[in-house]
């Protein structure tokens, strides 16, 4: 089985990979890979599976790195349209339709082949020295661990010698879903009323308390705790306090941004075409409606 490959390149077309078996019946229409391409590794969105290929020789697809797809069919047929409709590498178009940072970066990976390899270079030396105390490491971890050293041309030395292995790799994504923590009312509504706090607590404090319990009981389901403590002056002190009483119980759920979320739009009439504006918008009807139609049975 092949897989058609829209590569996160700035290049138009895609390119064909095989399907190895440990990857065989995972990959569809829709999923984000890993691929070699050229000298590096990248991510790319599978377009399309196919039973042959006209490629004589062709690469194996690294890895899956979502096992749930990241595109839908219609929005591959959207990214093919918009290709062929603005001349854009279809990689480019699919890449507008998912957040940044969803496929990773690319960096490398470094093994040390020789663990008694010297060299006269001191930023050579001080490669082998991390390598051989730390053992592998990445490019980025290079950077941090090796401040003013200037290890890039001392790795690549070191590779064209043998000394030390190096291996393209994407690092994993740097998104993430954004968890919000809260916390919902444990115990009856009507109890609240009964509640008494000891009497080491102030007044004000007290008071507090109790004033995120009435909210609690009032909302009938688990509030944010940023909304709790813009609502009551609380703060995760009291949040801890009440939960470690049993009369709170703390959370956390997914939040996901919807900008158009508690908006009202009032249905209004279409405005009044202009003479030019009606024969733009009916060339564009017209080519909608012959792309929306099917084609006659033959």
């Amino acid at each position: 089985m092949y897989a058609e490959i829209a590569v996160d390149v700035a290049v138009k077309g895609t390119f064909a990979y095989h399907i190895p078996p440990s990857l065989a019946g995972k990959i569809a229409p829709g999923h984000l890979v890993e691929v070699s391409f050229r000298t590096a590794v990248q991510p790319g969105i599978v377009v399309e599976l196919n039973e042959s290929t006209a490629i004589a020789q062709t690469k194996p697809v690294r890895d899956l790195l979502d096992p749930q797809p990241v595109v839908t069919p219609a929005q591959i047929a959207l990214a093919r349209w918009m290709s062929s409709a603005y001349q854009a590498p279809l990689s480019a178009c699919l890449w507008l339709m998912l957040p940044p940072g969803i496929s990773g970066a690319r960096d490398v990976l470094l093994r040390l082949r020789d663990p008694a390899a010297l060299s006269p270079d001191d930023a050579e030396q001080a490669v082998l020295d991390l390598l051989r105390t730390k053992g592998t490491r990445k490019g980025s971890q290079l950077a941090t661990a090796l401040p003013g050293v200037h290890w890039r041309p001392a790795v690549d030395a070191l590779v064209k010698e043998g000394l030390i292995e190096r291996e393209p790799i994407l690092t994993p994504p740097r998104v993430k879903p954004k968890i919000v923590q809260t916390a919902a009312l444990a115990v009856a509504p009507e109890q609240i009323g009964q509640i008494i706090f000891g009497k080491r607590l102030s007044a004000e404090t007290t008071a507090r308390l109790h004033h995120i319990l009435r909210l609690l009981a009032r909302a009938g389901q688990p509030l944010d705790v940023s909304a709790l403590y813009a609502q009551t002056g609380a703060a995760l002190a009291d949040l801890q306090r009440l939960a470690a009483a049993g009369l709170v119980a703390l959370g956390e759920r997914e939040s996901l941004r919807d900008p158009l979320a508690e908006r009202d739009f009032v249905l209004t009439s279409a405005p009044v075409l202009t003479a030019e504006q009606q024969a733009a918008w009916a060339a564009v009807e017209a080519r909608l409606t012959q792309m929306l139609t099917p084609p006659p049975d033959p």
